[in-house]
């Protein structure tokens, strides 16, 4: 790079040559930490046996968690929480990553980057068998529901597929119909670190509503004290 700012998962870094300074930026709601390198030089990073994908951001860009690798300048990467259907029963998980703004991205996926379809949406609707669709974009949305036309056929499962993945919209979706043959990328933490962020904040919660009660108790017998010393 020359004179320019990139950010990276943690750990990613094997070495770097020329004039860069490397420094962290912590994400306010998940409290994660990534590393930002900035100036003049080349950085490599650590060896790998996936593949990776470069993606160009315009829009609003979903990903499945882990599959973010590093962005440059003017991507933002922050979380979006899917509904609890979409979670369960969709198997995607609370949380998904969610990448903003303008720039170069690049994904780190298990499959070569000629076996993934990316499919282009226009106010239109597309069915997925399985959690093999890594990304969507524009305004694609998810919805996951039993197949079938009429609540009797969802309910008594009549047409033997289960579970569907609905995107519909306008935007892109990145189908990968080979991914279960491949390893699942290992996990770094992504939901950990959510789960902590928002089991810190209930904790933060719960011990102050603990000390307000233990106040408000202590209050209350000063009050009673005072009144019994009164009569």
């Amino acid at each position: 790079m020359k004179k320019g700012e990139f950010s990276t998962v943690k750990g990613a870094l094997a070495y770097m040559k020329g004039d860069i300074s490397i420094s962290g930026t912590r994400d306010k709601l998940i409290q994660s930490i990534k590393p930002v390198y900035k100036g003049t030089g080349v950085v490599y990073t650590e060896p790998t046996r996936d593949h990776f994908v470069f993606l160009m951001v315009d829009s609003k860009v979903v990903v499945d968690k882990q599959l973010w690798y590093l962005s440059e300048e003017g991507v933002t990467i922050t979380i979006t929480r899917n509904t609890v259907t979409n979670a369960f029963l969709g198997g995607r998980g609370l949380f998904q990553q969610k990448l903003e703004g303008k720039g170069c991205a690049v994904l780190k996926v298990p499959m070569p980057a000629h076996e993934i379809h990316r499919i282009p949406l226009y106010d239109e609707r597309v069915c997925v068998d399985g959690t093999f669709t890594i990304l969507r974009t524009g305004s694609v949305e998810l919805d996951a529901a039993l197949a079938g036309d009429d609540a009797f056929q969802m309910v008594m499962n009549t047409t033997g597929e289960g579970l569907l993945q609905t995107f519909h919209g306008t935007g892109e979706i990145w189908v990968c119909p080979t991914y279960g043959l491949y390893p699942r990328p290992p996990e770094r933490g992504f939901e950990d670190d959510v789960g902590k962020a928002i089991g810190g904040a209930a904790k933060a919660t719960l011990e102050y509503s603990v000390n307000l009660g233990k106040k408000m108790s202590s209050k209350k017998k000063l009050e009673k004290k005072a009144k019994a010393e009164d009569k």
